[in-house]
Formats: C-alpha cells, sequence, structure tokens
C-alpha cells in the first residue's frame, strides 16, 4: 500500500524532507526509501499532493503559520489546474485515436460532464475548446503567485536555508546535540522553534 511507503505524519516527516516539498513541490520526499527510483506520474502525483495536504493541515495545527498555508494552497491551486489540463489533453487524444469508453470515464472522473448516450466526440471536442480557458487561469495563477511570493528558491538555497535555521535553534535554546535534518522530524523542530520563541519573548518582555 502507498502508505506503507510514505511518511505518515509530521512526527515521521524529516526536516529536510518537509522543506524540500514547500519549496520544490517535489512529493518524492514524502517516501520513506529509494526516492531516486521513484516514478511518479499525474495520478500519483495527486493521491501523494492529498496526503501531504493532510500533514501540512497539521503542521499548521501545530504552528499556526498562514502564511505558508496560503502560499502552499496556491500551489495547490496551480498543481491542480495544470494537472486537469495535462491529463485531459491526454485523454482527448486517447480518446480520438481508440473511442475507448474507459477514456470516457477518465474525463468524467476528471470533472468533465459527459452524456455517453449522445454524441461524445462533440462533447470532448467542446471540452478541447473549454482546455484554453484552463490553460489562461494558468497563466494568470502563476503570475499572482510570483508577484506575490516570488520566484522559487534553488535546491542549494533550500539546504542551506533549513541547516541555518536548525543552527539558530542549537545556539538559541542551546541545545545539548546537533539536529539532525536528515533524521530529525519536522514535528520536533516546530517543538524546538517554539521553546526558543518563548525564551526571546521571556527575555524581551
Amino acid at each position: 500500500m502507498l502508505l506503507d511507503k510514505v511518511y505518515a505524519d509530521c512526527s515521521e516527516l524529516p526536516i529536510f524532507n518537509f522543506f524540500k516539498i514547500i519549496d520544490e513541490n517535489d512529493y518524492k520526499y514524502l517516501f520513506k526509501e529509494n526516492i531516486d527510483k521513484v516514478y511518479i506520474d499525474d495520478f500519483l502525483n495527486q493521491k501523494l499532493h492529498a496526503h501531504f495536504k493532510k500533514i501540512l493541515a497539521e503542521y499548521n495545527g501545530l504552528t499556526k503559520n498562514d502564511k505558508l498555508i496560503k502560499e502552499y494552497q496556491a500551489k495547490f491551486h496551480i498543481d491542480f489546474l495544470e494537472f486537469r489540463y495535462n491529463i485531459t489533453n491526454k485523454c482527448i487524444s486517447l480518446y480520438m485515436q481508440t473511442n475507448s469508453f474507459e477514456v470516457v470515464l477518465l474525463l468524467k472522473e476528471l470533472g468533465w460532464q459527459i452524456n455517453s448516450a449522445k454524441d461524445v466526440i462533440s462533447q470532448v471536442l467542446v471540452i478541447k475548446k473549454r482546455l484554453l480557458g484552463i490553460k489562461n487561469q494558468i497563466k494568470i495563477a502563476k503570475s499572482n503567485f510570483v508577484n506575490k511570493y516570488g520566484n522559487k528558491k534553488s535546491k542549494t538555497e533550500t539546504s542551506t536555508d533549513v541547516e541555518k535555521m536548525c543552527i539558530s535553534l542549537e545556539v538559541g535554546i542551546p541545545l545539548s546535540y546537533k539536529i539532525n535534518i536528515y533524521e530529525d522530524s519536522i514535528k520536533r523542530f516546530i517543538h524546538y522553534s517554539s521553546i526558543l520563541e518563548r525564551k526571546n519573548t521571556k527575555q524581551n518582555g
């Protein structure tokens, strides 16, 4: 089963993996091992997306970080539009070649309304025209995202930033051991961040 192969929640997901998913939108970091050998197709990507959304909801409950949640929701919206656009395009091409009823069912699963009792081809062609609208929505959503949140960080920046945050926690609390970003969970990171925040509030108060 899928959930046996991925990290279940904030108690399991390592710090490094969490921020990699946030910054790069790459769900291979949800897998516990052999991530370089993981193949993620569009449908698996959506399942992993839904799973990480639950983890993010848990993270939000622990941190009350509304800004991060809003940013990720904006990413989620773009991902959904791109997924629907790409898969619908593939389904339309496949249906034109095969007239397969299974493809019609896939289109229905994607939220397109098709009456199988009527001429399916004409309905598929209408859907194809509607894809232009989705393509425009994607462009607008991406433009709004960049204007509000900026471009995504590079892989090097992401790793360095996480390490710097952990060093700040180690020195600021202080901790008697070094945080392992590849093994320590994001929940532990949140706990340490909370300790440092309380300490700073007390000192400044």
